[in-house]
């Protein structure tokens, strides 16, 4: 996966793709579409670089704004 960063100006909306990342075959491999708890025991190299407050997902975002909730979610 290739990054390029360039500068953005203040006030520009950003949309970040949560579902397409969390569902990406190129992170989670060719099963990426199956609920496999089980793969979080080990986690993909590709995802290490995913922020997220949990297993590399961005489910619950990350940061001051993150999910309060996500460890409730976690428990469940």
């Amino acid at each position: 996966m290739c990054y390029a960063f360039n500068r953005i100006d203040k006030g520009t909306n950003i949309d970040v793709p949560i579902i397409q990342l969390n569902r990406s075959k190129a992170i989670w491999g060719e099963d990426a579409l199956e609920f496999r708890p089980e793969r979080w025991a080990h986690t993909p190299d590709a995802a290490h670089n995913v922020p997220g407050v949990w297993s590399n997902m961005m489910s619950f975002l990350g940061g001051p704004r993150a999910c309060i909730g996500f460890r409730f979610s976690v428990v469940e």
